[in-house]
């Protein structure tokens, strides 16, 4: 145990454990190697497969091709992401990375309806983002769900005859939960 006095010595005391942790940090081999150990004990065989497609998924995620969609920059974050979330399985890695350009390349092209109006679209993907600042997946499933709540709202309104007790109810929704369709629906079907 070490018994510093005061900020200074307490300060160099992290910055040379966090210099200690730096010398030694793992390689990506000592971890594919560590954890293909770890999980198949006893079993050559199995260890031997997890770390070849270990090592596959770690030269793929090392050569993943960018377009005008997936930057540079935005690979950067993903890979960084997929890091954060599985830091001792390159195959999970890979598989995030995938998963999130493929969902912010659907984001770049979503099919917005077309009788919806700039500001509706607009506060439906900034409200997405906000919910879920790292993840395209999430934020193009609320998309999908509040553009579909939008809809079934969009089809109440275009019925024959709405009662006035069935409008006030879809205006007191929209009053109630105007940030969110999906609520605003959910509202409705409970008193309707």
């Amino acid at each position: 145990m070490i018994y510093v006095r005061g900020m200074k010595a307490l300060v160099c005391v992290f910055v040379m454990s966090c210099f200690v942790g730096v010398l030694y940090a793992e390689t990506p081999e000592q971890i594919i190697e560590s954890e293909a150990k770890a999980k198949w004990p006893g079993k050559p065989e199995m260890q031997a497969y997890m770390v070849k497609e270990e090592r596959r998924a770690l030269a793929e995620l090392g050569n993943l091709a960018t377009d005008r969609v997936v930057t540079a920059r935005v690979l950067k974050v993903l890979k960084w992401n997929a890091k954060e979330k599985w830091p001792r399985s390159y195959r999970m890695q890979l598989h995030e990375v995938k998963k999130e350009a493929k969902a912010c390349r659907e984001v770049r092209v979503f099919p917005w309806p077309k009788r919806m109006t700039g500001s509706v679209a607009d506060g439906i993907y900034e409200r997405a983002f906000d919910e879920w600042p790292d993840s395209y997946v999430m934020a193009l499933h609320t998309i999908k769900k509040e553009v579909a709540a939008w809809r079934r709202i969009q089809a109440y309104y275009g019925k024959k005859v709405l009662s006035a007790d069935e409008r006030a109810v879809i205006e007191d929704a929209a009053r109630k939960w105007p940030e969110s369709y999906v609520m605003q629906v959910y509202e409705i079907r409970k008193r309707m």
